[in-house]
């Protein structure tokens, strides 16, 4: 285990804070927008032309794929590893 000054990880602290808080502010604009455009799928205003269209994608059913074939799960699964960075108060919870 190693020190790490507490100016740097307050400062993680509350950059992630401020990072909640825009994406709560993010989520209020996008509504707001969204009401604004109503049904339509193009609107223009202020000089910005905003959109929001259907879009279509393919995927594949992992779950129903797995279940059917669990062979091919062993045959093409892969395993990846990563670290998780994660501050809060010693003995406490963030």
């Amino acid at each position: 285990m190693t020190h790490i000054p507490s100016e740097i990880v307050e400062r993680y602290a509350l950059a992630r804070e401020a990072a909640t808080a825009a994406d709560r502010d993010l989520d209020a604009a996008k509504a707001a927008l969204l009401t604004a455009l109503g049904q339509a799928e193009v609107g223009i205003g202020g000089g910005w032309r905003v959109s929001y269209k259907q879009r279509t994608r393919a995927g594949v059913d992992t779950k129903r794929l797995l279940a059917a074939h669990p062979e091919l799960g062993e045959q093409y699964q892969t395993v990846s590893q990563f670290r998780v960075l994660d501050a809060r108060p010693e003995g406490g919870k963030a």
